[in-house]
């Protein structure tokens, strides 16, 4: 009994390794194949019109956008390791290092934070007086120049800043906020900004 379940074991053992050869040549590839991707927001909705920016050796190969499922799709890709840079207003500009592509089968599912999740994050950190990782994540909300959005995070900078102690770049990021006028998204800043002309 026991030989022969010594053999049922080795049979399989054996029948899994073919098996998992033959699935593994079934994926690998040498030609130039489609790369595939999804993006995703922390409810795992998906976001569309999001830039996707492929990356080989720090120099961009190719960029497209995701449609309105979040799927992004680059043609004409080698087997090979690759970055990946995303942005889209109003989230997180997310770079992916190093992500091998060796399955032409897989498809990349990449989680990409939005603006209110940032700013709750920030806002927590700052709670903390823990103000340098909360500018670190100021830095990688992505916004267009001259949005509400980009002069908000101004204002988060020219807080953090002031809170660390360093006048200089608080005074120049709340001087990018007040050219765009004197009331941002209902926040008034007057506070802060008679403590820095105080300083």
């Amino acid at each position: 009994m026991i030989y022969k379940l010594r053999f049922l074991m080795l049979y399989i053992s054996i029948f899994l390794l073919l098996m998992s050869s033959i699935s593994c040549k079934s994926t690998s590839f040498t030609q130039k194949v489609e790369l595939c991707g999804l993006l995703i927001d922390e409810k795992n909705q998906p976001i569309s019109e999001a830039k996707v920016i492929l990356k080989k050796n720090g120099f961009t190969i190719d960029k497209v956008y995701s449609n309105e499922r979040g799927l992004f799709l680059f043609n004409d890709v080698k087997n090979g390791t690759y970055s990946f840079l995303i942005e889209k207003h109003g989230y997180e500009k997310k770079e992916i290092l190093d992500v091998a592509f060796i399955d032409c089968k897989k498809v990349f599912c990449f989680h990409v934070k939005s603006k209110k999740i940032l700013f709750e994050e920030i806002d927590t950190l700052f709670e903390k007086k823990r103000y340098k990782s909360g500018l670190s994540l100021v830095d990688c909300i992505f916004s267009n120049s001259n949005s509400n959005l980009y002069y908000l995070c101004c204002l988060y900078k020219s807080f953090g800043y002031y809170k660390m102690g360093n006048f200089n770049e608080a005074f120049i990021e709340l001087n990018k906020v007040k050219s765009f006028g004197k009331k941002l998204c209902g926040v008034d800043y007057s506070v802060l900004e008679k403590k820095l002309e105080g300083e």
